[in-house]
């Protein structure tokens, strides 16, 4: 199971670099610039993401995230061509998930930029994402970027945050590790 949770966690870093690299032309003329217009738009993304959180505002989280949400693993088609979003409100809504009050304690455990050399290993699966090309990536809270943490079971839930071509950071994805 263990394996199987660090390909998801891997695939969350790599994934969107893979399809933004090869299907997207960035409006921007440089990596540089791209960093740049992600460092400027980051905080005041976070701030009202996380207030949406905290608010449960869903109609201003669904502008803050990808139509093709994920928020559980193995629960929902992982196709571009679905709406996961109220799924996934529906989801955290359960009191036997709680997931509003686990998206609420990861953000507040720090954010950390996922870098394009990151590496997971684990009963002898070695992921790499070193040599892809980087796209800005955050990952919530920051121990999930940590091999020794996510092993220890302390993580706990954990989301993604995405920049896209459109000068906006998104959160694609927020399930339990």
């Amino acid at each position: 199971m263990r394996v199987i949770r660090l390909l998801i966690l891997a695939m969350a870093c790599i994934v969107p670099q893979i399809c933004y690299a090869q299907k997207k032309q960035w409006s921007f003329n440089s990596e540089a610039q791209v960093n740049a217009a992600a460092e400027k738009a980051w905080n005041p993304f976070f701030i009202t993401f996380r207030k949406a959180v905290k608010d449960r505002g869903r109609d201003v989280l669904k502008k803050m995230m990808i139509p093709y949400f994920t928020y559980y693993i193995g629960g929902h088609p992982l196709d571009s061509a679905n709406d996961s979003r109220d799924q996934a409100f529906n989801y955290w809504d359960k009191p036997s998930v709680r997931g509003w009050d686990a998206f609420d304690k990861a953000l507040s455990r720090g954010v950390a930029p996922a870098t394009s050399d990151l590496t997971f290993s684990s009963y002898g699966v070695i992921i790499t994402t070193t040599g892809i090309t980087p796209m800005p990536t955050r990952v919530a809270p920051a121990a999930a970027l940590n091999e020794a943490e996510l092993q220890s079971g302390r993580v706990g839930w954990w989301a993604s945050f995405e920049f896209h071509e459109d000068g906006r950071w998104y959160c694609w994805a927020f399930v339990e590790w």
